[in-house]
């Protein structure tokens, strides 16, 4: 199972303004009321989980995540950390 998204980071997780490609109706629904700016001081995460519910009665899997801040100059990492791929020898 692999869930996406970009959601807001404030004093809760989830925030608005959010995307998420398994509820985008709803969200889709929430945006029209709240709007979809991007302003400078928002911070927000990008997300890709993925785990399979069959395996290890669905308590294991992974998260690949980037977290940004809005600057009056664009978007900013908010970390270091690379993004390449790790190959493990088998």
């Amino acid at each position: 199972m692999c869930e996406t998204g970009i959601h807001g980071h404030g004093l809760a997780s989830l925030e608005y303004p959010r995307y998420r490609h398994h509820a985008i109706q709803a969200d889709q629904k929430a945006i029209k009321v709240i709007g979809d700016e991007f302003r400078p001081g928002m911070v927000f995460a990008f997300n890709i989980d993925l785990f399979d519910p069959k395996w290890l009665n669905g308590t294991t899997g992974c998260v690949f995540a980037e977290t940004i801040a809005i600057t009056p100059a664009g978007a900013r990492r908010m970390h270091q950390f690379p993004m390449d791929f790790q190959s493990l020898a088998t």
